[in-house]
């Protein structure tokens, strides 16, 4: 194929306004954003196959899951950050220029991030199970990593086997810092060590044991002396069996501890449920472990606050998205998550992005009533001034024009 005489094929981003009559025809706003991408996203890789045919067609889904957590929210990301082991830079640059351009992306101050919360959501729900599995073990690792400061506790031999198990996938896809590599090798370094150690007091065990038969064979006819020896072989072994509950009791705590360390981390994410089961793990070592108790109580009671929250912030998403005559009832939405007091900066960004909108949207209705009422279609005029009055309830002016359209109307 002479490729110098052919031209790739060419992007076609068609015009898509998101409005009310949109979604009623094509359904929810989540389909409506899963046929966008899924279309978007074919376009981009009929380009793609013609200028890189020998990149396989996972690379970009895969880029594209990298915006995404394993919960299924937005992850914004430095380009420093982007990669992607099956693309080089040049094609990685083409990947992040072309996503952005079909507004699958969005790029501001050096960040990148999707362009819509239900996105990620959609792409978290086509992932397959060992993608997920994967994701899961590269959690895990960071956030062991995360909590080590606090808990000095390492990766036990079953974490130390999951990562042993992906560290071909883990190295391909450069998912973990240096210090987290360097976190998996003092934790092999940790277990070697500990087994080692296991070992020695198992022969040394054996040796005193054996030694102990052997002199007992040999000075059968000195009873008192075997007495004495056997007594001083008991409190060495009940001290043995002390020192053993004493490290037990230790090992205990420290998992107690980490688990509570984790769940408080967890909760400093916003991640109740997630932290409830690392309290309720907790106190598995410590049935009544009160810093435990109170914690899970307290993420009981804001795990209720999050969902109410979640749900009131997807529903002001929607409404925003729907068009001008909802913005009012999308404002209304975030200020009553605001009134929760959960995760205030994100709620804070909102209203002051829909500020703006609603700003211009009470001017087009102001203009276009004028409009209406100057040509004499005060029904028209009426139905924009009422929508102006949403926005500022408080505007006399406005009451009055009303007023005037409903006399001319005899209303």
């Amino acid at each position: 194929m002479n490729h110098e005489t052919q031209h790739p094929p060419e992007m076609k981003y068609p015009k898509t306004i998101f409005s009310r009559e949109f979604i009623q025809k094509h359904g929810v706003i989540e389909d409506v954003l899963g046929g966008f991408l899924e279309g978007q996203m074919k376009e981009i890789q009929k380009v793609f196959k013609y200028k890189y045919p020998s990149v396989p067609k996972s690379a970009l889904p895969k880029l594209l899951s990298r915006f995404v957590t394993l919960e299924g929210t937005k992850r914004p990301m430095a380009i420093s950050e982007i990669r992607q082991s099956e693309l080089t830079a040049e094609q990685l640059d083409f990947s992040l220029e072309k996503l952005e351009t079909a507004r699958i992306l969005r790029q501001e101050d050096g960040m990148y991030e999707l362009a819509h919360d239900t996105l990620a959501l959609y792409i978290a729900e086509q992932r397959g199970t060992e993608e997920i599995a994967f994701l899961e073990v590269v959690k895990m690792i960071k956030d062991r990593h995360h909590v080590y400061p606090q808990t000095q506790t390492l990766l036990n031999s079953n974490e130390l086997q999951l990562a042993a198990f992906n560290k071909k996938s883990l190295e391909k896809e450069g998912v973990l810092t240096t210090e987290e590599w360097d976190y998996i090798s003092k934790s092999k370094k940790g277990e070697n060590q500990r087994l080692r150690l296991r070992q020695l007091l198992i022969l040394g065990l054996i040796g005193v044991l054996s030694s102990f038969s052997i002199f007992s064979y040999f000075q059968s006819n000195k009873a008192q002396q075997k007495e004495r020896e056997a007594t001083e072989a008991r409190e060495a072994a009940e001290g043995n069996l002390q020192q053993l509950k004493i490290e037990q009791a230790q090992k205990t705590e420290a998992k107690y501890k980490e688990h509570l360390a984790l769940g408080q981390s967890l909760m400093a994410q916003n991640k109740y449920l997630e932290a409830i089961k690392e309290f309720e793990t907790a106190l598995v070592f410590n049935e009544k472990g009160e810093e435990a108790l109170g914690l899970k109580k307290e993420a009981s009671s804001k795990a209720g606050v999050s969902k109410r929250f979640e749900s009131l912030m997807r529903d002001g998403v929607s409404l925003e998205a729907s068009g001008l005559s909802t913005l009012v009832d999308a404002r209304s939405k975030y200020q009553q998550a605001l009134a929760l007091g959960f995760n205030n900066g994100l709620v804070q960004g909102k209203l002051e992005g829909i500020k703006g909108k609603l700003e211009n949207a009470y001017d087009k209705f102001l203009k276009d009533g004028d409009t209406f009422f100057d040509a004499e279609g005060y029904e028209f005029a009426l139905k924009n001034y009422q929508q102006g009055l949403r926005i500022n309830p408080g505007e006399s002016e406005l009451r009055q024009k009303i007023a005037t359209c409903k006399q001319k109307l005899g209303l």
